[in-house]
Formats: C-alpha cells, sequence, structure tokens
C-alpha cells in the first residue's frame, strides 16, 4: 500500500539522517563523559539538598605566581572548559585559576529533582573555594555567571576581592517588563529539541553578532553532545529548571547592596589588594521571545 511505502520510507529517512548526524558530531555522556578539557580536572564532593553530588573543576596554577586567585564563573550555554584562553593568559600573568562547572552544568552532577537557585550556586562555589583553603580571590561572571557573581558578592562580600562582568544577565527584571512566563513542562519540550544547529544559530546571533569562527564549532559541539548523547534526557530536564531560574530571580533589584561597606575609607588597602570592586557592562543573554530559541 502507497501510505505503507511512504511511511517506511520515511522512518528510513530517519535513520539515515541520524547516523549521518552522528558521524558529523560527536555525542558525550550526561556529565560530558569524552570531551576533554584542557586541564586537569577535579571533583569536589559534598552534600548538597541532602544529596551526594560532584561540582567538578580545575586548579590551574602560574609559573611565576603573584598570590592572587581568579574564579571563572560560566554562562549557561557554556562550561569551564571554555575559559581555556582566559586561563592561559590569567596565569601567565601570575594568577591561580579555578574554574568550575556548577551543579547541572557539563562535568557535574546533574540531580533532576534539584531546586535550582541563583544562591544555591553561589552557596555551592563558596563551599569549593573554602575546600581549597582560599579566603578571597577575584570573580570573573559570564551571562548567568555574572548574575552568579553578583549573587556571591551580596552573599559572600568578604571573599570578594574583585568583581568582573562579562555581558551578565540578571540586571534586568524581563517579568516585570512584560516578557512571558514558560514553564518548565513547555521550557522540556524545547531542551529536548536542542542539537548543534540550534545551538550555533542561537550562539551567533546572541554571543558574536552574527560573526562566526571555526574554533567556536568545539564549543557547540560540547555542549551539543550532552543533548543529543545518552544522557540527554536528563540535561534537558535540568537544563529546563535552570532556565527557569535565570528568568525568575533576576538580581537588579539588590545592586544597591553590592556596594563598598561605610568604613571603607579609613580602613588601610593594600595596593596589590584592592577593595571590591564591581564592573556592570550591558545585559548579556536576552529571555527567550519566541518559543524554540535558547537563553
Amino acid at each position: 500500500m502507497l501510505w505503507v511505502r511512504i511511511f517506511v520510507a520515511g522512518v528510513i529517512s530517519v535513520i539515515v539522517l541520524s547516523g549521518a548526524y552522528a558521524e558529523e558530531h560527536k555525542q558525550y555522556g550526561p556529565e560530558l563523559e569524552g570531551f576533554d578539557y584542557p586541564h586537569r580536572v577535579n571533583q569536589f564532593q559534598f552534600t548538597s539538598q541532602g544529596d551526594a553530588v560532584h561540582m567538578a573543576y580545575m586548579d590551574v596554577l602560574p609559573p611565576q605566581p603573584n598570590g592572587r586567585t581568579v574564579v571563572l564563573l560560566h554562562g549557561r550555554n557554556f562550561c569551564a572548559a571554555t575559559w581555556e584562553t582566559s586561563i592561559k593568559a590569567l596565569t601567565e600573568a601570575g594568577y591561580r585559576v579555578i574554574a568550575p562547572d556548577q551543579i547541572g552544568f557539563c562535568k557535574s552532577s546533574k540531580p533532576i529533582h534539584y531546586q535550582f537557585s541563583i544562591q544555591q550556586l553561589a552557596t555551592n562555589t563558596n563551599a569549593l573555594v573554602k575546600s581549597l583553603g582560599i579566603d578571597r580571590a577575584i570573580y570573573i561572571g559570564h551571562s548567568l555567571g555574572g548574575m552568579t557573581a553578583i549573587r556571591y558578592a551580596l552573599m559572600f562580600p568578604e571573599a570578594v576581592e574583585q568583581l568582573v562582568l562579562v555581558n551578565p544577565i540578571g540586571l534586568e527584571d524581563w517579568q516585570a517588563k512584560g516578557a512571558p512566563y514558560l514553564a518548565i513542562d513547555k521550557e522540556l519540550i524545547v531542551e529536548r529539541q536542542t542539537n548543534f544547529d540550534s545551538i550555533k544559530e542561537y550562539e551567533k546571533r546572541i554571543y558574536y553578532g552574527g560573526q562566526w569562527q571555526p574554533q567556536y564549532d568545539r564549543w557547540v559541539d560540547m555542549l551539543a553532545g550532552m543533548f543529543t548523547g545518552p544522557g540527554g534526557d536528563i540535561v534537558s530536564e535540568v537544563q529546563a529548571r535552570i532556565f527557569d531560574m535565570a528568568f525568575t530571580q533576576p538580581v537588579v533589584h539588590e545592586l544597591e547592596r553590592n556596594s563598598k561597606p561605610d568604613d571603607a575609607d579609613d580602613r588601610p588597602t593594600r595596593p596589590d589588594r584592592p577593595r571590591c570592586k564591581s564592573r556592570f557592562p550591558g545585559g548579556g543573554e536576552e529571555p527567550r521571545k519566541l518559543s524554540g530559541t535558547r537563553a
């Protein structure tokens, strides 16, 4: 029968296309198994929300230490590995660099029923840094990592030497501006459709101003490989909850609290240890405006 032939042909086409996609783009495990980072990956084991979890991180020492530490906080569409060139520049300048993967991301645990909040990510980061014996550091955050860095500075101001933000989100309240809320179940549908092409299109438009270099493909492949790999359902479920967190928890209303103490001028400051400074450049990622686009 004609409809049977059409159905069979359609199934064969899907199988062929899926095979071609797998050959062209690599697939990775839910914790990025199979993808190599530029430096040795350590695991910080701890308990969070009653569960045993682990937080992956790179701890890169400089050849000639200057006694200062930088903590790099990645965005939602990136991993600690994406800081590769920044790590090289910072360590060559004498900084020790800590680059973690947040819980729910990349090589770290992905507990499906985790209650994600920016405060929880900041708390996890603080626990990691303390476990390494670091009392004070420079925090550099990009996109969602910038939002986390601001929250970190609000929660742990004494631990922040300087705060540097690279196109952070959280500096706008999109709900207050009328952006529609997308329920987690609907967001999950979008996440399950994520692949190399959808991520590349989004990043080219949002991060790179329409300009693309071949070396960027590696980072798209890294992210897409988790969504299309054997643990893709876990990755999608966790990312749907993380999108909800990013959309509903802006930090813009609390920025006035992120300032130097009233008695700051009365306290001596070492020339090589400036007080906490914040830089708030223009906003980063926009929230999803149309169904089917990443944010």
